[in-house]
């Protein structure tokens, strides 16, 4: 039976990172395709990048986030799918997001409610 798992993509802020030509971004941009290509239906969502900057509701109220306090962030996040922890590894393994400095990705089943 296959299952969903959430990839989320830990690191730096994309502010600490070092800018990118147009033409490292292509390059970075394409392993994404290819990692699609791989893998195919595996991938359920590509998903996207995430801004530095968001807002945290709480029952208090709105403030600015994400928490200044952390050292690395939520970069994004893509679906995948899989039979088991160890199929999804598989393809978050060969995420283009593990080629960055500093970078890991958390992996978390969803319920499928």
């Amino acid at each position: 039976m296959s299952k969903k798992y959430l990839l989320i993509y830990r690191g730096p802020r994309a502010s600490e990172m070092p800018p990118h030509s147009p033409a490292e971004m292509q390059k970075f941009l394409a392993t994404w395709g290819e990692w699609k290509a791989k893998f195919g239906d595996r991938i359920v969502e590509m998903g996207d990048a995430l801004h530095d900057t968001g807002k945290i509701l709480s029952k208090t109220g709105v403030t600015d986030g994400p928490l200044v306090e952390s050292k690395e962030v939520i970069g994004g996040y893509s679906i995948v799918q899989g039979t088991s922890y160890d199929d999804a590894m598989t393809v978050a393994r060969e995420c283009p997001i593990m080629f960055m400095p500093n970078s890991r990705i958390e992996v978390r089943e969803l319920m499928g409610y």
